[in-house]
């Protein structure tokens, strides 16, 4: 009879714990997210809103050049 209540008792408290530790876990990835989405919304809060066609030809034009830097500092 004894050895029920001590299991019983083990498994409220650990039920409790884990109960504990999801609700803090959801709690840190709720504002991990809230930042994340700010942080976004900062950066780009100036940027106009592209139509359909400006953005198509943003993605297809080609012509910026890139520069390529090697570890000895050449630069191609």
């Amino acid at each position: 009879m004894q050895s029920k209540e001590i299991t019983m008792k083990f498994k409220k408290i650990l039920t409790s714990i884990t109960q504990s530790l999801l609700l803090s876990l959801g709690l840190l990835i709720s504002l991990s997210m809230g930042l994340a989405i700010g942080y976004v919304g900062g950066l780009v809060k100036d940027q106009p809103v592209l139509t359909q066609k400006e953005m198509k030809e943003q993605i297809n034009n080609i012509s910026k050049n890139s520069e390529v830097y090697f570890g000895s500092g050449e630069k191609n």
